[in-house]
């Protein structure tokens, strides 16, 4: 399983980094991303930015239906720093 994410990841990666920063994108353009999680690029005055949705909670999660729509952007250019860390959380021991 964590084979299959970890190949997910790394070809989300490819996508991403395949276009151009001077690539326009008209307002925002959604990518498939996870049962859990949507993903948008949008154009930002930092080039190209990255949006991380939430769009379904966690299997017992209890907290406010407010939390629906949750997200967080940051650069395109961060998306390697980013999988790195992700990779580092994978391989922590729970």
């Amino acid at each position: 399983m964590k084979d299959k994410t970890l190949q997910a990841t790394v070809d989300a990666v490819k996508f991403f980094m395949e276009k151009k920063d001077n690539e326009e994108i008209q307002e925002g353009t959604e990518h498939k991303g996870t049962k859990y999680v949507r993903i948008n690029t949008f154009a930002s005055s930092l080039g190209q930015g990255i949006q991380l949705t939430q769009d379904k909670r966690l299997p017992g999660d209890k907290r406010a239906g407010s939390m629906m729509g949750a997200y967080v952007q940051f650069p395109k250019k961060d998306i390697p720093l980013m999988i790195k860390k992700l990779q580092a959380v994978l391989k922590e021991r729970n």
